[in-house]
């Protein structure tokens, strides 16, 4: 996970490190993560497999559940064969454009579910 930018609360990497956006906060007080992946199940097989290694070596002592990684501050996006940067310029030039407000990522109603 690469950091590419960082700005107005909003950080962008290229990559995903699964135990970081797990434990990001979800009130919002840390801003937003996007991430940018190639292929999400490639992601998720490389993964799956650092934690069998880890747990093997005794480096890991815990099992992250993926489907529990549920947060209105964290978005990852499967750009395929698009380059990252291309898809990274268009999230954040949309996201400048649309948006004015400093936490605009929040829900409307002030609570993540």
């Amino acid at each position: 996970m690469n950091l590419i930018s960082e700005t107005r609360k909003i950080k962008y990497y290229d990559g995903v490190d699964f135990e970081k956006i797990h434990n990001h906060p979800r009130d919002g007080s840390e801003g937003m993560i996007i991430c940018f992946v190639g292929d999400w199940e490639t992601e998720v097989n490389i993964f799956k497999r650092d934690m069998r290694i880890g747990s093997i070596l005794g480096e890991c002592d815990y099992e992250l559940d993926l489907c529990k990684i549920d947060s209105n501050c964290v978005a990852i996006y499967q750009v395929g064969n698009i380059d990252v940067y291309d898809v990274y310029e268009i999230v954040k030039n949309k996201i400048e454009i649309n948006h004015s407000g400093v936490d605009f990522y929040l829900p409307i109603s002030g609570k993540n579910w």
